[in-house]
């Protein structure tokens, strides 16, 4: 249930419609934290180790997600970044990414993604496509397996460059204005 810290501590919450918290971070130390898809959520949200977030509408903030986030619908960044990523935290997405998004741990492009302006995986960080990906720089370590879909970067014109493992039956896909260099 969503207190008046703006918590999820136990069970699930479901949200419809337009949702504004009090607290200007919903915390989900625990349980789950649904977001229909008709709802709208604007403010950031710091997901536990034990916590999961399912965005299937839209959110407006920054997600932290040490636990588990799934999003079907639209999350865009109230500033430049949209989502981090932590260390043994997993995150599903597809549809809309509208920011910035820092991977440490296993993000799993589950549909068609596009609207990442900026990708940076650390060296732990997994990205594993189960859908097309667009994104506007890629720049880290870590692995990416293309399955048997395609990662296209450069949309924003920007440099990038990574250095970690490529593998999968896919695709890699350079596109727009500036460099991307590949190494490792």
């Amino acid at each position: 249930v969503v207190g008046a810290r703006g918590q999820v501590d136990r069970g699930e919450q479901v949200l419809r419609g337009v949702n504004t918290s009090n607290a200007p971070i919903v915390h989900v130390d625990a349980g789950i934290l649904t977001l229909a898809d008709t709802g709208a959520l604007a403010t950031d949200v710091t997901i536990a180790s034990a916590g999961t977030f399912s965005n299937n509408g839209t959110t407006t903030g920054l997600v932290t997600n040490n636990g588990t986030f799934h999003s079907s619908g639209t999350l865009n960044a109230a500033t430049l970044l949209a989502l981090i990523n932590n260390g043994g935290a997993t995150a599903s997405a597809s549809g809309q990414i509208n920011g910035e998004v820092q991977n440490a741990g296993t993000f799993n492009a589950t549909g068609a993604l596009g609207g990442i302006t900026q990708f940076d995986q650390a060296a732990t960080g997994q990205l594993v496509l189960g859908g097309d990906m667009e994104v506007g720089a890629f720049d880290g370590l870590g692995t990416v397996d293309t399955g048997f879909h395609t990662l296209t970067v450069g949309t924003g014109g920007a440099n990038s460059s990574f250095g970690g493992t490529i593998s999968g039956n896919g695709g890699l896909t350079k596109t727009g204005g500036g460099d991307f260099t590949l190494g490792g």
